[in-house]
């Protein structure tokens, strides 16, 4: 069951954010630099529906934003397993691509790039299911044919969109060795965690895995080990004081010097340990301390992207037109809704229901759009 912890008794205030209308909407303010290369949306995992039924904000990390601004200006806040877990593999992506050689060794047995091509013979699957079918021709090609179950979620609130978004994630860390082509022939007043203890326990244990990568991997496991403990006490011991004060430093805006600029401190850093081409973020300064482990102050200007982008080729029936395209996936928005709908129903349909709306949440989501020229 899902577990809900009261952090502070001030009252929560209403989301303001702006929702996204379309798709197209969306990537233009979720992803400005993708948009501006995009000639056409071919598909994304926003319908229409989704989009009409629920206040989604866009944003270029989620996650991280979703926290920051549920801390600053009180709002309740949902974090998902998946959540968590898309973070640190989008982290990862970020460092397996800067040091693609360096582990090449590990995770290949090629040189250069290996071209995978997806074969739809129906014509009618979806680019969320093609993109599941790219990630399982990765695994039976890597070395490591074990990889595929610990980077695809398998949680009890795991939902299609999750695994595509995990499959995008993947193909970015993997892009310097392989090319992908698709053949188409025809403040918080309240925190909830959902899910179940045992998936907040399962990311805990796929985290071990990080330390074979060497030094960086190691040293961004060790940030994220105290954080899911304190995930996992909340289940457990919510009233606890330690889980309360855990709770308190996600996240803080704090002053730059004399100027206008601000950082961004609390645990909630752990998952900007890299910039988006993989280098590790230097600390301004160390402000919370988790277990013995400590966590910088990043500046805002300095959150990394929570999305991969990837370039692929679309093939028409018997490959008449070859379409080059990007795919853009992860944490991309940010969800509103009212705290008095059942957890159940957080993944449908949470703002047709006339409400303050309170409360919000992570969203992930994918698109893949024809480039320009």
């Amino acid at each position: 069951m899902p577990v809900t912890l009261t952090i502070v008794d001030h009252p929560a205030k209403s989301w303001e954010a702006v929702e996204v209308k379309t798709d197209n909407e969306f990537l233009e303010k979720a992803c400005p630099a993708q948009h501006d290369a995009a000639q056409e949306i071919l598909e994304s995992s926003f319908s229409q529906s989704f989009l009409k039924e629920n206040h989604v904000s866009a944003s270029p990390n989620g996650f991280i934003w979703s926290a920051y601004m549920a801390y600053n200006q009180h709002h309740h806040l949902t974090i998902r397993p998946e959540d968590v877990w898309l973070a640190i593999i989008s982290q990862f992506g970020f460092f397996i691509k800067k040091n693609s050689e360096k582990f090449r060794h590990l995770l290949v047995s090629h040189e250069g790039q290996k071209s995978l091509k997806v074969i739809d013979g129906s014509g009618r699957r979806s680019f969320g299911e093609l993109v599941q079918w790219m990630a399982q021709m990765i695994f039976n090609d890597i070395k490591d044919p074990k990889l595929l179950a610990w980077v695809i979620p398998s949680f009890s609130t795991t939902t299609s969109v999750d695994h595509a978004v995990a499959s995008v994630l993947l193909m970015g860390a993997m892009q310097q060795y392989y090319r992908f082509t698709f053949t188409l022939l025809c403040g918080i007043p309240s925190v909830t965690l959902a899910g179940e203890i045992s998936d907040w326990e399962g990311i805990l244990s796929r985290i071990d895995h990080l330390y074979q990568f060497g030094d960086e991997p190691s040293r961004f496991a060790d940030m994220l080990r105290p954080i899911l403990r304190y995930m996992i006490l909340s289940f457990t011991d919510p009233t606890n004081a330690e889980v309360i004060r855990f709770w308190n430093t996600i996240v803080n805006e704090v002053p730059r010097g004399s100027g206008p600029q601000t950082s961004i401190s609390g645990w909630m850093s752990a998952f900007c340990f890299w910039d988006e081409e993989g280098r590790v973020n230097l600390p301004q300064s160390w402000n919370v301390i988790l277990d013995g482990v400590a966590y910088p102050s990043i500046p805002t200007d300095a959150v990394p992207a929570g999305s991969a982008v990837i370039p692929v080729t679309v093939e028409t029936s018997n490959c008449e037109e070859t379409l080059k395209c990007t795919l853009v996936a992860g944490s991309v928005g940010i969800q509103a809704f009212s705290p008095e709908v059942q957890q159940e129903d957080i993944s449908r349909s949470l703002t047709s229901i006339e409400s303050p709306l309170t409360a919000v949440q992570p969203v992930s989501g994918w698109w893949i759009f024809r480039n320009k020229g």
